[in-house]
């Protein structure tokens, strides 16, 4: 059984060694690595007139009642000597090949010593390099430059238990450093399942990290649509409290805010860029992929079911799925033990009443029929899994087997069957309804104007009103179809004018408008 603690050698400025003993041959094993640490420790060859540091050692394996002599022992007092040297001053930058240390030559050195950690000026560092005396530079070129780290220097003398205290610490990247971590969604919908669905308004707290050695100040951020036809950003602007080094923080509410259009199809991806920066940081982007449901799901069954020898009748096994999604590929697993595969027949039925055969006779390689069809291995047939393809998996699914082997003696048992589907919508999506209708008025009589603001020239934008809408959505677009790349120039809650400040400098020069109606839950009309 052994022993481990951990002491701070003085003048060491706080840095950490460990100590060792175990429970056989007590105080000779103690004695051993007391004289072995007086050993590591002496200055001058002579243990008998004690070491630099023999006072706190003997304290240290004192305390653990494995010392040796006693306290008052001359081989257990503090002394040295040592020349006096002084503690290096260090030095730290960033350069295009790593991070430069620098430190003051310290007279009567013989050998630097480069210490490295990442949890603080006041934690654990380790060493990273010994360098000649005549040296005053090092380059990092190994520590992760997206990572905050901690440096000090210690300088000692030709005797290595002559050693100066250790430098200023320095710590570096300076400033904070930006880093997108995670979202969440907030819905809206009749549908809580951590997914945004066609029709449905989702906020979008997204959260930071800051692997900087300074906290941030004036965070903020903007979220982007990719595939702009899918949804419209309602609210593209976030902002954060400061966040503090190596620490992460959620956006602050009012989040980023969109709706999903009711036309995206179950199933399709949304693709979304988010961009943060700070007043003492440099911005950073990140993009989050969303599916609109789950295009992949298995359904098991494990009833075990037994197979007799030489079935006069199939024997059948059936799985009930209450999604109805259309197919697009299937696999199935079966695990059938048996002690002649050669003699069974296992189909499987889909609910619509499509057979295929996956196994009729053939030699499986193992004992029994452990296999996953079309994964691992092609139905024998007739039939094949994309006969499957194109049929909705709601309904009842049936595994059917004989053995139609004679004379056998044992039968055999279905363990248990899996279908594994990929569909072409989603599982756990639904166009979410609202409690308004949705507007079908289109909107009217749209003018665009310019206004003289001072040295910029406003765009203004009006519009006929809609009876018994909750407000107006007003888009963009390069593309007068408005098929593609459409960005959201603006909302209002019911105002039939929006004006888009400086926008006659900053709109492209070939630019088409259009505004919708929508209702409370920012459905669009036509």
């Amino acid at each position: 059984m052994e022993r481990l603690w951990y002491e701070t050698r003085p003048g060491s400025g706080g840095f950490i060694y460990s100590c060792i003993r175990t429970n056989l041959a007590h105080s000779c094993f103690a004695s051993h690595w007391f004289q072995r640490m007086l050993v590591a420790d002496d200055d001058d060859g002579d243990l008998s007139n004690g070491t630099p540091h023999a006072a706190a050692l003997y304290a240290a394996f004192d305390r653990h009642d494995i010392a040796c002599g006693g306290v008052s022992d001359p081989e257990n007092q503090s002394t040295s000597s040592c020349p006096t040297l002084a503690a290096p001053v260090l030095s730290v930058v960033e350069t295009a090949s790593g991070t430069e240390l620098s430190w003051t030559s310290v007279a009567g050195a013989d050998e630097y010593r480069v210490y490295r950690g990442d949890m603080g000026c006041n934690r654990q560092q380790a060493g990273i390099a010994s360098l000649p005396g005549t040296q005053q530079t090092f380059v990092d070129t190994e520590a992760d430059p997206d990572l905050p780290r901690h440096y000090r220097v210690e300088a000692f003398g030709t005797n290595h238990a002559c050693h100066s205290p250790v430098s200023n610490c320095e710590s570096t990247p300076l400033g904070a450093r930006l880093q997108v971590n995670e979202y969440r969604l907030i819905e809206s919908g009749s549908s809580i399942n951590d997914l945004p669905e066609p029709g449905e308004t989702v906020k979008v707290p997204v959260t930071l990290l800051n692997s900087g050695i300074e906290g941030t100040t004036a965070t903020t951020g903007t979220l982007r649509l990719l595939e702009s036809t899918k949804g419209r950003v309602l609210d593209p602007e976030a902002s954060w409290a400061d966040i503090g080094s190596n620490a992460i923080q959620e956006s602050d509410d009012p989040h980023f805010e969109m709706v999903v259009l009711e036309t995206t199809m179950c199933g399709d991806i949304l693709t979304l860029d988010v961009d943060a920066e700070a007043a003492n940081a440099v911005p950073v982007r990140r993009s989050f992929r969303i599916q609109l449901g789950d295009r992949n799901r298995d359904f098991l069954n494990d009833t075990f079911v037994s197979i007799p020898p030489e079935t006069t009748s199939p024997v059948t096994s059936t799985l009930i799925v209450d999604e109805d999604q259309v197919i697009s590929e299937l696999d199935v697993s079966i695990d059938i033990y048996h002690e002649d595969a050669t003699e069974l027949i296992v189909e499987l039925t889909s609910p619509e009443g499509t057979t295929v055969r996956l196994h009729d006779q053939s030699a499986p390689s193992g004992t029994g029929l452990q296999v996953r069809y079309d994964l691992e291995r092609a139905p024998d047939g007739p039939g094949a899994m994309d006969d499957f393809v194109g049929e909705s998996v709601l309904g009842t699914w049936t595994v059917s087997i004989e053995d139609v082997g004679t004379g056998a003696v044992n039968g055999g048992a279905l363990r248990e069957w899996m279908l594994h589907t990929t569909v072409t919508g989603g599982f756990g999506c639904d166009v979410q309804t609202c409690g308004e209708p949705t507007p079908t008025e289109p909107v009217g009589n749209l003018v665009v104007d310019t206004s003289v603001n001072g040295s910029e020239t406003d765009l203004v934008l009006s519009w006929s009103a809609v009876t018994g809408v909750a407000g107006y959505h007003i888009l963009q677009s390069p593309d007068p179809t408005f098929s593609s790349t459409v960005e959201l120039t603006g909302r209002t809650a019911g105002a039939t004018m929006l004006t888009a400040a400086n926008g006659a400098d900053t709109t492209p020069t070939v630019t088409y408008f259009q505004v919708k109606a929508i209702n409370t839950c920012n459905q669009e009309g036509p």
